[in-house]
């Protein structure tokens, strides 16, 4: 068996042997170019990819806010959306400068009726198109945003490599493109709490009159009261509420004007806005946060809208007349707390259970998605989200 220290000697004699090799691959390698070469790939590969990334998030940001502007039925923004252009597609650019190649899209997919021009195609199938060919189900509009690289007059829609250039001799550049689809319609889901069909009418004159959407203040006259029932949670003995009951064999079978629903989750106050629901008798356990924190930002809410009808001689169900916005101001709810108008500054006081606000056209953020939008009747209540 050789000794270990002569393994050691015949192991160093080698390695003396191979001493300056990685020193000539290197020196072969940098004389033929190919690290050179390897390093403007990186470089101009990571570029491009940085590029690409900033074109998609000013794509989405457009495409965002114009369909806002869209769904909330603002026609002058909807139709010149050069303003969210210039902030938002150059401003998710670290040059400030994006083309922004087209704003299309549909305002109105179930008639064919649009403020915006259709989008005319023809953009390559990779990773710069739009991801999805269909739309979701009941959508009832979309925008569609595509940009592309944009550096100066000189060098338009090029991005210039920074290293290829000097490797290759001469290198033009490549154009950069993203895209961005965001589709709105009535929403799947809402405030676990509804209105009856009847005082809906009176406050909206049977969806005529809405208020304007936040941030803009409506007039005070917009405000309206809606009463729970004596005992403040929402359920009632079966007689109905006069401003409620129709006198026509359909009731309303809460004693107020309006109501709870079961809510999605046991500790939640979000639920499905379904076709026909049944009323619950006391306030989900989630809402006084949800409340709180819908009058704290003014922000509307999804309600559906129902309506009772007779089933037999006793018992009924609740029917969905479709999908509203509103925008509470104020409460006073049994176990849940109270909070004074924000606009009027009025207040339900004591055993007065109410809830106060006022309808109007917007978009509500608080609705949960589930892939697809509401075939109910749009009451005022869109929600938007981006499907391409």
């Amino acid at each position: 068996m050789p000794r270990l220290t002569s393994v050691r000697t015949r192991l160093r004699r080698r390695l003396r042997r191979d001493e300056g090799g990685v020193a000539v691959l290197v020196a072969l390698l940098t004389a033929t170019g190919v690290l050179l070469a390897g390093a403007a790939l990186a470089v101009d590969v990571g570029q491009l990819y940085a590029e690409r990334e900033e074109l998609q998030s000013g794509a989405d940001a457009v495409a965002l806010a114009v369909a806002i502007d869209c769904a909330a039925r603002r026609p002058t923004e909807c139709t010149d959306p050069s303003a969210a252009e210039t902030k938002y597609a150059n401003g998710n650019a670290k040059d400030r400068l994006t083309d922004v190649q087209e704003i299309c899209g549909s305002t109105d997919v179930r008639t064919g009726r649009s403020l915006l021009p259709r989008c005319r195609g023809g953009y390559p199938d990779n990773l710069t198109a739009c991801q999805g060919r269909s739309l979701p189900p009941n959508t009832l509009g979309y925008a569609e945003v595509h940009t592309r690289t944009l550096t100066n007059d000189s060098d338009r829609y090029v991005l210039s490599p920074t290293f290829a250039r000097a490797v290759a001799g001469s290198s033009a550049g490549t154009t950069v493109g993203a895209c961005s689809r965001v589709a709105w319609g009535a929403p799947m889901t809402g405030l676990a709490m509804t209105v009856c069909e009847r005082r809906y009418n009176q406050a909206t004159s049977s969806s005529t009159r809405y208020g304007q959407a936040p941030p803009t203040l409506p007039s005070t006259s917009f405000e309206a009261k809606f009463s729970f029932n004596t005992s403040g949670s929402g359920g009632g003995s079966g007689s109905g509420t006069p401003s409620c009951y129709t006198g026509r064999g359909d009731w309303w079978d809460a004693d107020g004007e309006a109501s709870w629903l079961r809510p999605s989750a046991a500790t939640g106050c979000q639920s499905s806005v379904s076709s026909v629901r049944t009323l619950r008798n006391t306030t989900p356990g989630g809402c006084a946060s949800v409340l709180s924190y819908a009058v704290a930002n003014r922000i509307p809410v999804a309600v559906g809208i129902y309506d009772g009808q007779r089933v037999g001689r006793s018992g009924g169900r609740y029917v969905l007349k479709g999908v509203a916005a509103f925008v509470i101001t104020g409460y006073n709810i049994k176990n849940v707390g109270s909070a004074p108008s924000w606009l009027t500054g009025t207040q339900c006081l004591g055993t007065d259970w109410c809830v106060l606000g006022y309808f109007t056209r917007g978009v509500t953020p608080m609705s949960a998605w589930n892939g697809q939008f509401n075939s109910a009747t749009g009451l005022g209540a869109v929600m938007v989200k981006t499907v391409g």
